[in-house]
């Protein structure tokens, strides 16, 4: 078995949504296809992968440093674990930056082909590999919102909200460092609880709602649950996190 082929693509993702940093105006990502030579139900295997938006495509260093890398080895590149390796070869280590995202894509395509390959789920196929032997058909989602565009005003954000909620999600993630209708700061709707109750959404129907998952360990440091909010701050800055962190409250 052995990878024949590599294919990347930049697609673009434009629209008029935008967070408090970044509008998605020029916003692309990219989209890579590993190819091999195994063949099932007379198909030959490939998978699939891409990034998440927020970062732009990533096709120089994809291109120049990361399929190439990967080509070489063929063989060893179906495993990730030694596909990580390859891709890292003569990179400085840290700085990751934008290279993170470019690994990441590759990553995401090098699993789904795992997965294909044994012919079974990928969460199957982690569950087994790293849960001790089982998987998990459970898992904990939230939706991901809160987003502005023009002409979005509070009514808006409480419909979207109202939409999740009735679709089922329990916690929503909204952007909370820009301002929406008339520049009125998202962050000012929350009060101390970090709950956006709004009558708007219904008695009892809070717009936001943290929540700890099933698995704690994912979402807790020092026994202090992480509410999902978005937009905080600069994320590298070590000095705001603490602080905001610290500020944070248990969820009730």
């Amino acid at each position: 078995m052995r990878i024949v082929d590599i294919r990347e693509t930049t697609v673009s993702i434009r629209s008029q949504l935008r967070n408090a940093f970044i509008s998605f105006s020029e916003m692309t990502v990219s989209a890579v296809a590993i190819l091999t030579d195994v063949v099932r139900d007379g198909r030959r295997l490939a998978g699939y992968g891409f990034h998440s938006n927020g970062r732009y495509a990533q096709a120089g260093i994809l291109r120049e440093r990361m399929i190439p890398r990967l080509l070489q080895a063929p063989e060893a590149a179906l495993d990730p674990f030694e596909a990580r390796q390859i891709l890292m070869r003569n990179e400085k280590p840290g700085g990751h930056g934008e290279r993170s995202v470019a690994a990441g894509t590759l990553d995401m395509a090098l699993w789904d082909l795992a997965a294909k390959i044994e012919g079974k789920p990928l969460y199957r196929l982690l569950g087994e590999r790293f849960g001790g032997g089982s998987a998990d058909p459970t898992v904990w989602v939230y939706a991901a919102g809160g987003y502005y565009y023009p002409g979005k005003d509070v009514a808006a954000l409480e419909d979207e909200i109202r939409g999740y909620l009735n679709l089922g999600y329990e916690t929503v993630k909204i952007k909370i460092g820009g301002a929406i209708g008339g520049n009125q700061p998202v962050a000012r709707l929350l009060p101390a609880n970090n709950r956006i109750v709004s009558p708007g959404l219904g008695e009892d129907r809070p717009a936001f709602r943290p929540r700890t998952p099933p698995d704690s360990r994912l979402r807790r440091s020092k026994g202090k649950a992480i509410p999902p909010l978005a937009d905080h701050f600069e994320s590298s800055s070590k000095t705001l996190r603490r602080s905001a962190f610290a500020s944070m409250p248990m969820p009730g």
